[in-house]
């Protein structure tokens, strides 16, 4: 048997003018991307046993620009680490992962009950350590890793009851 607890508060400000802030802490028992479920009384892991102390994480913290802000119409460009951007399966990400970087969404409606949607990101994954050589002629190379990521695809409205929804990455 295990005792375990979720927990996630952060709001989202619209500051006027398109412009929303956001932020959200969680829970989690350790650093791991997709998970923010905390086991309680955990032995030997530096957190719960033992009345130590549990670990809150910051989840998200973005800014978004976004024209229109319609269901039919809207653009919007997010900065910073906020949900996945993507549609998608849990087959392909977690629900649960955030993402870290720039991303660029839109949709306008082309036709009574379609509307295609885009979107673009880029995603540092992992960033080379600033702690190179300064005093020698010898350099590194830079280990940068990023995800580059582009989406397109539509919203069909059927019926009032029936809606489809494909894309392509």
């Amino acid at each position: 048997d295990r005792f375990r607890l979720r927990a996630r508060f952060g709001p989202d400000i619209d500051l006027r003018d398109g412009f929303t802030i956001g932020m959200r802490i969680g829970t989690g028992q350790d650093d791991s991307p997709v998970t923010e479920t905390q086991t309680l009384d955990v032995a030997n892991n530096g957190q719960g046993g033992n009345f130590s102390k549990y670990s809150i994480w910051l989840d998200r913290a973005f800014l978004r620009y976004e024209m229109g802000g319609e269901p039919d119409k809207d653009l919007a460009v997010t900065v910073g680490r906020f949900e996945n951007p993507f549609f998608h399966t849990s087959m392909l990400f977690a629900d649960d992962l955030g993402f870290d970087g720039l991303v660029v969404q839109g949709r306008y409606k082309v036709a009574d009950g379609v509307t295609p949607f885009a979107t673009l990101g880029a995603f540092p994954v992992f960033n080379t350590d600033l702690n190179f050589s300064s005093n020698q002629s010898e350099k590194f190379s830079s280990e940068d890793k990023y995800l580059i990521a582009a989406q397109v695809g539509t919203v069909w409205n059927i019926n009032k009851d029936f809606s489809a929804k494909a894309a392509l990455a």
